[in-house]
């Protein structure tokens, strides 16, 4: 196993034979997504398979849920990171780090982002991510100008989010900002919602690993 060495993080997973399959190609992370209305929901009755090696990160993401919830999910689940993907407070992140590990707080990034709005968040955030604003809180499949980047001036690093395929992949290693910690690959490297392409992701992993 060679270690990333940007973080790679693959969400909207839910299918356990997909899971261990994907777990095999070592991501630093695998989100699972607690939201109802995602079509990669995982659904009520949720469980994580046991095969999943130990250096890999399960992730919870959740979006506007209240603090209780996502701590019974978290406990039960035996999630290592949290990922808070909607509207959450400050006071929010907080409450969830008492618990759980790491949290990763998004923003959703358009033209116009003023990136000071990620400053009550450092300190309660373990991580950022930057995600394309679309019609849902994430998954949209589209991509945000990456150059508007450059305005983020603060320490808490950050996921890039939205849109990464293996279209354009190859073009990550270009970006060199300070606190670019990982990459969050989803709905472009699917063969249908929650079932990821194993092939493409490796391939795109082994892309990110030689940049």
């Amino acid at each position: 196993m060679t270690k990333n060495k940007l973080k790679i993080k693959v969400c909207g997973m839910r299918d356990p034979g997909n899971c261990s399959a994907v777990s095999r190609l070592y991501p630093d992370f695998m989100g699972f997504i607690f939201y109802s209305k995602s079509p990669r929901f995982v659904g009520d009755c949720f469980r994580l398979t046991d095969d999943l090696p130990p250096t890999v990160k399960k992730t919870g993401v959740f979006v506007n849920e209240v603090p209780d919830r996502i701590l019974e999910i978290a406990v039960r689940c035996q999630l290592d990171a949290v990922q808070l993907h909607g509207d959450e407070s400050p006071a929010v992140c907080a409450a969830v780090s008492e618990t759980v590990p790491l949290v990763i707080k998004a923003f959703s990034v358009r033209e116009g982002f003023n990136f000071t709005a990620t400053r009550p968040y450092q300190g309660v955030a373990d991580y950022f991510l930057f995600d394309s604003r679309g019609s849902h809180p994430g998954g949209n499949g589209i991509p945000f100008n990456w150059a508007l980047l450059k305005k983020y001036d603060q320490q808490t690093p950050f996921f890039l989010s939205g849109g990464i395929s293996p279209s354009n992949v190859h073009l990550i290693h270009t970006l060199n900002y300070p606190a670019f910690a990982g990459v969050d690959l989803n709905s472009g490297f699917e063969i249908s919602p929650g079932i990821k392409d194993v092939n493409a992701l490796r391939d795109a992993i082994n892309t990110l690993n030689k940049a």
